[in-house]
């Protein structure tokens, strides 16, 4: 096995990625770390896509690369102290109260308007394969603006999943309407829809279990406005990441959780965060005894949103640079 780039310290292991080419006489020369190289067209283009081979391996007709760790500065993000590796702040609500009166609208007064407006679903989750509104029209959120029907509209009233009201009004708050009412977006989504009584066919058995979220979802709803309560302890790095939320005294029990965040729930949504996945039906069943509505569940051990926004924050100082040069590429 002949070594042919040794400027990074092989910090992960050897990794052969196979490679089905055959070096032949006409093969081009590369150039790479002083070296000349004749290899096939294959492994070329593995180099040109960001691959800093370590070692090639023959094995008859098939060449593997073994791939060098990538460059990365001497202070690794890696080896610093986990409440030194967030670099970003966290998520923060962009829709305010004031905004939320103006471009909301409830899922009961939707339903009221329902032969007045044009439903408009927006969902890219795929959740829309499994329940849909019947008379409502699909149009992603990016082509609101060119749909002529869409914009030939006098009342719209855009539908999603409940958790992604963020990315919609992002969508269309600058959507020039040529004097027609703005654009509506029902709160809560297609669940609360069902549950105001409008319209919706297929499996509709999902709006009444837990309805568990994943961290990009969990920061969809802390954008959203979506209120944010953590049942027991926090640590400091949950503290840090998570930023604005309640606290549920594990002990009090259920019944009594659920009476103290009677007053603060709101159209932007509720998210509990628990620690162990086995309270999920618990809090669930309490919930929608008490609201009858499901809260969305967040399950964090106490670590793993953290990790997600330390991932997010190597993503973010590594987007410019080139693939052989990221500390965040794994």
């Amino acid at each position: 096995m002949k070594n042919i780039d040794n400027h990074c310290s092989d910090r992960q292991g050897a990794q052969k990625i196979s490679l089905i080419g055959r070096v032949t006489a006409g093969s081009s020369p590369i150039m790479h770390g002083g070296n000349v190289l004749y290899l096939g067209h294959v492994f070329a283009a593995a180099m040109l896509i960001g691959y800093s081979a370590k070692a090639i391996a023959l094995a008859g007709d098939e060449k593997a690369i073994v791939p060098a760790s990538q460059s990365c500065p001497p202070a690794q993000a890696e080896h610093l102290e986990p409440t030194k590796r967030i670099t970003l702040a966290p998520p923060r609500p962009i829709i305010q109260d004031s905004t939320r009166s103006k471009i909301f609208v409830s899922a009961s007064g939707g339903v009221e308007e329902l032969g007045k407006a044009l439903l408009v679903d927006v969902r890219l989750s795929a959740g829309r394969a499994k329940e849909w509104v019947p008379d409502a029209i699909r149009v992603p959120p990016d082509f609101l603006k060119i749909n002529a029907l869409v914009q030939g509209t006098d009342l719209v009233f855009l539908i999603g999943d409940g958790k992604d009201e963020a990315r919609i009004y992002e969508a269309v708050k600058d959507i020039p309407r040529k004097n027609l009412k703005p654009l509506k977006i029902i709160s809560g989504g297609v669940p609360e829809w069902h549950r105001a009584g409008g319209p919706v066919a297929g499996d509709t058995s999902v709006f009444d279990g837990p309805a568990e979220v994943n961290e990009q979802e969990f920061v969809q709803l802390i954008r959203q406005g979506a209120i944010v309560a953590l049942v027991g302890n926090a640590t400091p790095l949950q503290r840090q990441a998570i930023g604005e939320f309640m606290e549920l005294p594990p002990g009090a029990g259920v019944e009594t959780n659920t009476a103290s965040v009677r007053p603060r729930l709101s159209d932007a949504g509720f998210v509990l965060v628990l620690s162990n996945r086995a309270d999920v039906g618990l809090w669930t069943r309490a919930w929608i005894t008490a609201f009858h509505r499901s809260p969305f569940i967040f399950v964090d051990p106490g670590d793993r949103y953290v990790k997600f926004l330390d991932q997010q924050s190597r993503i973010a100082a590594n987007a410019g640079k080139p693939l052989q040069h990221r500390c965040d590429w794994r």
